[in-house]
């Protein structure tokens, strides 16, 4: 159960016709607050910040309310670390010790009648029983203005001219955070130039700087100074004393909690009926580059339950349903739930980003090289081959499959055609049966996609092989006569980087394309373990628990050697073996995977691997997880 499900900002119209956003702080504390961290994994790298003595912490994150939610938590954990509260009496001592220093531009403090009404304004909302309960929200810009840093810009690109009156305004009036000690959240949109390096030099308070990634461009599209960037953070960390985070975007299963938790604050439960995961995609779809990431999920059950024409204390999906706009935007938000192509099977799945930004560079290079080619232009050769180097479980197939798609929907390739190998398809019985065998492949494949799992067994280790040898040379042969088919090599990480430094120098040329699928974190098994549930239409009972469960499954898998976690592999072991274990039970409802299902299928498999490890110990073979 989440201790803190949002973090909203207030806003509130000061006498001086300025506007203020502020941030109302838990009441708990960090150390009640952290425990959140097991449901909400994003925010756990605060808890490896040391904030004792820092000047403050910047936090960088692809969604806005992701960094406010981050700023209540870093708040307390400094308050915590600082080792007291900011009461309205240390302010005051403050506001009497100020010095010229306080004034970057040499300008006196303002003496004109609001100074004693802003304050008490401003502190009547920030404080309660003279602790602080509320943090000021301000912008970059808004900071960098009040140190004259840089003039007031209109709008979004372009410099607003000198104004003179504006900088005669600057020297008398201050903003109304400006003379207050109390610590500052700094908000900077994905879009801002505005970096102000000069302004936290002159701060003088704590300051938790949120810098929004976008979600417009792809990164190596963003339209920003990136060494400008840089030299920001380098300024804060090295010379302000800042510490750093990065808010990873939250996993569906957080936002499924969310939306549960928000449902159970207002009284109210959710129906079976409901598919968390796919509401959640449906939102995310028909809100766009809006989504406000949890705010949103907070928004949806309000407006369920406002929706709701009966009595009933129970969301069904029918509640969520009259949510969406009826009509053609809802048709259009519903069908991108379904996969419009190779490139939407490609992003859905769990985890492999690195993967699969590799495999869009790789696409857009063959295409681009087609093209150049087709307009009768001059293009190096261009192989279509590639290597899949990685763990067992890590999707290696499955990427290939949609690789080729991906390829054909772009017509790099002519078909769709996937044709999975090993040793055993290729290498003739007989000598002289070899070469025709792949040659047939070859025909049969044509214009679409070959993948050769386990590629390094077809080289000959020790003795001479002349089946392996004449196997290789046929596949360079071929692949030299079929530019129109890929060819993907795959296996495990060290035996293929063995195969790639070993292999003649032909099939080594044309190697370049060489992609390593990365073993999943223990948060994307449990989305995979999660993908499986949901797929075969079953539902789980005490999530957050059997979630711990799963954790503890694969640290345990893990001691039993290297290469012993399985990846989605083991995860779809567990779901099967979780799923008999459920059919077995007398009192069970078709749909509904316990905690004890789970726990037992846990152990039976792990009981399993272990007696296979004793058994390969005894006898020196090498194998894998159990089948």
């Amino acid at each position: 159960m989440l201790k803190l499900i949002s973090a909203r900002t207030r806003s509130h119209s000061l006498q001086t016709g300025e506007i203020m956003q502020y941030l109302p702080l838990p009441e708990l504390t960090y150390k009640e607050l952290k425990a959140d961290f097991k449901a909400a994994p994003h925010l756990a790298v605060i808890d490896e910040l040391d904030l004792s003595g820092a000047g403050g912490v910047l936090v960088k994150c692809k969604y806005r309310e992701d960094g406010i939610l981050a700023a209540a938590y870093l708040f307390k954990k400094f308050e915590l670390q600082s080792g007291h509260q900011l009461n309205v009496a240390e302010q005051e001592e403050d506001d009497d010790a100020e010095t010229d220093a306080d004034y970057p531009s040499g300008e006196e403090p303002y003496d004109g009648e609001p100074k004693g009404n802003v304050p008490h304004e401003v502190y009547s909302i920030l404080y309660k029983e003279e602790n602080l309960t509320s943090l000021p929200v301000i912008t970059s810009r808004e900071l960098s203005n009040a140190y004259n840093q840089s003039p007031p810009m209109a709008g979004g690109f372009g410099f607003h001219p000198y104004q003179p009156s504006w900088g005669e305004e600057s020297k008398t009036k201050k903003p109304y955070w400006f003379e207050g000690k109390y610590p500052l959240v700094v908000t900077e949109g994905p879009m801002s130039f505005v970096k102000p390096t000069e302004a936290f030099k002159h701060v003088g308070r704590f300051i938790i700087y949120i810098m929004e990634e976008s979600s417009f461009f792809p990164e190596e599209d963003l339209p920003t100074d990136t060494e400008t960037i840089d030299n920001f953070e380098k300024t804060l960390r090295f010379e302000l004393d800042f510490e750093g985070c990065r808010i990873a975007s939250p996993s569906s299963v957080y936002l499924q909690g969310v939306i549960a938790e928000c449902a159970r604050e207002q009284g109210y439960s959710l129906s079976k009926t409901v598919d968390r995961v796919k509401l959640i995609e449906l939102l995310k779809s028909y809100r766009g580059h809006s989504f406000a990431s949890y705010q949103d999920m907070e928004i949806l059950v309000r407006k369920a339950i406002k929706k709701k024409k009966s009595r009933s204390k129970t969301l069904t999906k029918a509640d969520f349903d009259k949510v969406f706009i009826i009509g053609e935007t809802h048709k259009k938000a519903s069908a991108a739930l379904k996969p419009s192509g190779a490139a939407a099977l490609l992003d859905q799945m769990i985890g492999l980003d690195d993967v699969k930004a590799q495999l869009v560079r790789v696409i857009k290079r063959m295409k681009f090289d087609k093209q150049r080619s087709a307009s009768g232009l001059k293009t190096s050769a261009t192989h279509m081959a590639a290597v899949f180097m990685g763990s067992p479980g890590t999707a290696k197939t499955t990427t290939a499959r949609i690789f080729g798609q991906m390829l054909c929907e772009e017509e790099v390739l002519n078909n769709n055609q996937f044709v999975e190998v090993s040793r055993k398809d290729l290498v003739g019985k007989y000598v002289g049966w070899t070469a025709p065998t792949v040659a047939g492949l070859f025909g049969k494949a044509k214009g679409g996609t070959i993948f050769i799992d386990e590629a390094y067994s077809l080289m000959s280790e020790g003795q001479k092989d002349g089946f392996s040898d004449e196997a290789l040379s046929e596949i360079i042969r071929q692949m030299e006569n079929n530019p129109d088919t890929l060819v993907i090599f795959a296996g495990y990480t060290d035996k293929m980087k063995h195969f790639i430094q070993e292999a003649n120098p032909g099939l080594r040329s044309r190697l370049t394309n060489i992609i390593a699928f990365e073993d999943y974190t223990h948060e994307q098994m449990w989305g995979i373990f999660n993908y499986f549930v949901t797929k075969e239409e079953y539902v789980l009972a005490d999530a957050p628990l059997v979630k711990e469960r799963v954790e503890e499954f694969i640290e345990k898998m893990k001691e039993l050697g290297p290469g012993n976690t399985g990846n989605g592999r083991l995860m779809r072991k567990l779901f099967k073996s979780a799923v008999s274990y459920m059919a077995e039970r007398e009192a069970q409802d078709l749909r509904t995977l316990t905690l004890s299902d789970v726990e037992q299928a846990a152990a039976e498999l792990f009981r399993a691997e272990a007696a296979v490890l004793r058994e390969q110990h005894a006898t020196g073979s090498r194998i894998g997880f159990v089948v």
